[in-house]
């Protein structure tokens, strides 16, 4: 979320999504609800706290609870009051354009009338009541949310629907060059640029001020309707993505005390740790409700009214766990989240071509070997030690930091594939389950990374990758508050052991686009790279550079350096090339090694 954006309006936007939301909800069942019902609703689509939900449904003067059990404020209408009137403020309270059914069957438990009958009294009031506008679908609306443009002049239209032009000031050099003939499209890109909620009245006026003829601001406001963006009770409208950057606002505030005046739940006799057939059979439906993960808290906030704050929620937790795999619609996926099996990604269960590495074959005039590999034992000083290590082996490393972050570093090869050696003696991830899902807010927003811990890789960095250099990017990992739940950083800079600056890989490509680098074995390669180095180079470094062009194996590379006496290891650990000893060829007494 922008700067533009304070943090309490960002808060009190989060809030107002999961009131409207709720909202929904209520007015589908058509009766009251618990705090777990209405949670199961609003979490479809986004992970949320039913103390959230409770605490925005306090906060919010549309709810009143009636036996512990939530109910729409503009239920309590007046009998009393015209029916014109009755509809539109049950619309206000609402905040968004309903079903003309929706409403006849409220009004109905109000009077008594049939639910048929109001409704059609409803229908004749609302094309025949100037206050009111039918959209396409049945939808019943009121004029106010909508541009009036009865008078065809752009200044007359701006008069008669904005008393303060603020939002339309700061709005309109935005909007400039935006093809207002797909409204959706065009509303999209607007609130992207703008990095907030913008108002739907805005943006007709401006579509308006684009192409004035013809404009109907009821086919307008159903066009943002049928899109996928979301509409807020106070006229607001909202991208996908600005609704995901309230995701770490609710889990902040699940995790801080209840808002004054909050109701306590209906809560178990203590010490009762058990989940009933009837319990198993609401968890059921959520588990088929959801596509994507569902936490343990989740649930057992929906269904059991527990939350973490008793004394007793660990015992709850591993209670459904136990009952989560015998019923066997769930896998874990780490920590406390579970997901259907089908929707874990296949691209996860494969380590990627490009970390496959090749056997290349090269021959001396006189026919011998010139890449020759040897086996471990045969490998010069540390050699022997680096190769096996993910850095060179894996081509990137994960690192656990005394501070409990880890730092990353990747070469081209994870570049290219979105993917994060995190295997090694200490690893940072959780070693079980053998698939666990990471919830990473990165520099782009939220995302999921899958650990495959039988390939000791993680998936799903290409966005961060798109901000890397291309070989020796570093990035910082840092756990949340919850578990499963991590920061990450991006640093700047590149890492000095396989960092590589853009000349330079563009030195290598040259290298590679030679006709003759097919024939040109890696033993040349690697001479050819030292050489330029005249200072020595660190074997990582070698390894980075060959990984642009050619997947060589950190056991070769090594296994060349060891093996020929043109490949010098300096005092620092460094390694040079000679190439006044290149005649002396492969050392003998490393014969015995070779596999």
């Amino acid at each position: 979320m922008s700067d533009t954006m304070t943090p309490d309006g960002l808060r009190e936007a989060a809030l107002r999504y999961v009131a409207d939301r709720a909202i929904q909800y209520l007015l589908q069942v058509g009766e009251p609800a618990k705090t777990g019902q209405i949670t199961g609703f609003v979490s479809e689509e986004t992970p949320i706290s039913g103390k959230v939900v409770r605490d925005a449904l306090t906060l919010d003067p549309r709810f009143v609870q009636r036996e512990r059990r939530w109910d729409l404020m503009a239920r309590d209408i007046d009998t009393h009051h015209p029916l014109e009137r009755t509809i539109a403020d049950f619309l206000l309270s609402v905040g968004r354009p309903l079903f003309i059914e929706t409403v006849g069957v409220e009004i109905a438990k109000a009077t008594g009338i049939s639910p048929e009958a109001e409704t059609e009294t409803v229908r004749r009031l609302a094309v025949t009541r100037p206050r009111f506008r039918v959209l396409p679908e049945d939808r019943l609306t009121v004029t106010e949310w909508l541009l009036d443009t009865s008078d065809e002049d752009a200044d007359d239209v701006l008069f008669a629907n904005f008393d303060d032009e603020t939002e339309l000031d700061e709005l309109s050099p935005l909007a400039e060059g935006l093809n207002w003939s797909d409204p959706a499209a065009a509303a999209t890109e607007l609130i992207t640029k703008a990095a907030r909620p913008v108002s739907g009245k805005v943006m007709a006026f401006l579509a308006f001020e684009s192409q004035p003829e013809g404009f109907d601001g009821a086919e307008f406001h159903q066009c943002l309707l049928k899109s996928d963006l979301t509409l807020g009770s106070d006229g607001m409208w909202l991208t996908p993505a600005l609704v995901s950057a309230f995701v770490p606002v609710w889990d902040q505030m699940a995790d801080e005390p209840p808002v004054e005046g909050a109701p306590e739940e209906a809560s178990r006799p203590a010490g009762e740790v058990a989940i009933t057939p009837s319990d198993m059979e609401e968890i059921a439906a959520i588990v088929r409700r959801v596509d994507g993960l569902i936490t343990s808290r989740q649930i057992l906030e929906q269904v059991m009214e527990v939350s973490p704050s008793d004394a007793d929620y660990r015992r709850w937790e591993q209670t459904l766990a136990a009952a989560l795999a015998e019923q066997g619609e769930l896998i874990s996926v780490g920590w406390d989240r579970w997901r259907k099996l089908e929707s874990i990604p296949t691209t996860i269960l494969d380590a990627p071509e490009t970390l496959n590495f090749q056997t290349f074959s090269f021959h001396t005039l006189e026919g011998e070997e010139l890449d020759v590999e040897l086996s471990v034992d045969g490998l010069d000083g540390k050699l022997a030690d680096q190769v096996s290590q993910p850095l060179a082996a894996m081509g990137g490393q994960c690192v656990p930091q005394k501070d409990g972050s880890a730092r990353c570093t990747v070469s081209i090869l994870h570049n290219i594939s979105g993917t994060l050696p995190v295997g090694g003696d200490k690893p940072f991830f959780p070693a079980e389950p053998a698939i666990i899902e990471a919830t990473i807010t990165g520099p782009n927003g939220r995302f999921s990374l899958w650990v495959n811990n039988m390939l000791g890789l993680a998936f799903g960095l290409d966005e961060v990758y798109a901000l890397l250099p291309e070989s020796g990017g570093v990035f910082v990992i840092t756990p949340a508050n919850r578990p499963g739940e991590y920061r990450l950083e991006i640093q700047e800079g590149l890492d000095p052991l396989i960092g590589i600056e853009e000349s330079r890989l563009k030195e290598l490509r040259n290298i590679a686009a030679r006709k003759t680098f097919a024939e040109t074995s890696t033993f040349d390669l690697v001479g050819e790279f030292l050489e330029r180095h005249r200072k020595g180079a660190d074997f990582h470094t070698i390894l980075a550079e060959m990984w642009v062009i050619r997947p060589a194996s950190a056991n070769l590379i090594a296994s060349l350096l060891s093996g020929y006496y043109c490949f010098k290891q300096n005092k620092n650990g460094t390694w040079s090339f000679d190439p006044r000893e290149v005649d002396k060829g492969f050392k003998k007494a490393k014969r015995k090694y070779v596999v």
